[in-house]
């Protein structure tokens, strides 16, 4: 059997770290900023090209440090640089560096705000509610059965309705609303997922629920359907 090599592994760390998410890749593009702001500051300082105070001593590491990170974080102001041209130099490819690293932190948090609104519209969000009414599968009886419920919680200050179904969260809203309009007091949360899956019926919080219900869905709406008896006792026992 080959043994990994030190770069595979290092390869293979990489990767998972990279695929934690938004959070992860800016940790590493602050590690990046904090790598060039190092590596000028020590060229500057080992070459001695540091600017001139105006006293005639030459600038401090700390201060040195500072205006780095102010040229990656500030590309503009490498026009207001003083010194010769060896660090100015340096500090035109700490720029670039700062402009690589701004213009790939706005991709990654781009790709993080629409990945995070894709899944809000997946419905794949907690439903932080207790005491609620919890609702199990769709069938067409679903957006009746909320209408129900919406005129009995009418006197009550505050009171919420999730359903959770395998089906689209866009289509259940719209189904929902057209049959109850303004619910008035009670939110109708519609979340997607799998009421047999346990990590699907977490999502809706059954366990600190007021009361869960199950529409049985017509026999032969399609192949999903065809036993709803076996269904409902899989979400029965899912709950258990």
């Amino acid at each position: 059997m080959r043994a990994f090599t030190v770069s595979e592994r290092l390869r293979y760390w990489f990767d998972n770290t990279m695929s934690r998410g938004t959070v992860a890749l800016i940790g590493w593009l602050v590690v990046l900023t904090l790598l060039m702001v190092g590596a000028v500051v020590a060229l500057v300082l080992s070459a001695g090209i540091a600017p001139i105070n105006e006293d005639g001593s030459p600038v401090g590491p700390a201060a040195l440090v500072w205006d780095s990170f102010m040229q990656a974080l500030s590309p503009e102001q490498v026009t207001s640089d003083t010194g010769g041209w060896p660090y100015l130099l340096a500090m035109l490819a700490l720029m670039l560096g700062g402009l690589l690293v701004a213009s790939t932190l706005i991709g990654v948090l781009t790709s993080g705000i629409e990945q995070k609104l894709d899944a809000l519209r997946r419905g794949r969000s907690i439903v932080a509610e207790t005491d609620h009414i919890v609702i199990l599968g769709w069938s067409s009886k679903t957006p009746a059965v909320v209408r129900e419920l919406v005129l009995s919680n009418a006197s009550q200050r505050r009171s919420c309705v999730a359903v959770l179904a395998p089906k689209d969260r866009a289509e259940m809203e719209e189904a929902i609303r057209d049959a109850v309009g303004p619910s008035g007091r009670t939110r109708v949360v519609c979340r997607t997922g799998d009421p047999i899956v346990l990590g699907d019926l977490d999502i809706v919080n059954p366990h600190r629920a007021r009361a869960v219900i199950i529409p049985s869905p017509e026999s032969g709406d399609d192949e999903e359907h065809e036993d709803p008896d076996a269904k409902a006792l899989k979400m029965i026992f899912a709950l258990t």
